[in-house]
């Protein structure tokens, strides 16, 4: 019999597990054999200015990684990289 069900982790996030063997309490502990992990997250942040803000980054030791470009030469979109930490800045849509 496969049910599904919503639990609550220690940060209050819900989740629903659908697995045979799904149990009370917490994903993490659920037994559940089929679970989801995230291994990596990277912030987007939309942006007045992008590249004012990568030189606000760059304070903090931030390098672009990649970056896009109108036909001005306006960067609009940027990915930066500061050891294993990495954050993209888009222009905010007018």
């Amino acid at each position: 019999m496969n049910r599904t069900q919503q639990v609550r982790d220690d940060d209050g996030v819900r989740s629903t597990s659908g697995c045979d063997n799904a149990q009370e309490g917490p994903l993490a502990s659920s037994g559940c054999k089929d679970t989801a992990s995230v291994n990596r997250l990277v912030p987007f942040v939309h942006v007045a200015d992008v590249e004012a803000s990568l030189k606000f980054y760059s304070l903090l030791g931030f390098t672009p990684a990649n970056a896009m470009k109108d036909n001005n030469g306006k960067m609009f979109w940027v990915m930066a990289q500061s050891q294993a930490a990495e954050i993209m800045l888009a222009k905010r849509p007018a």
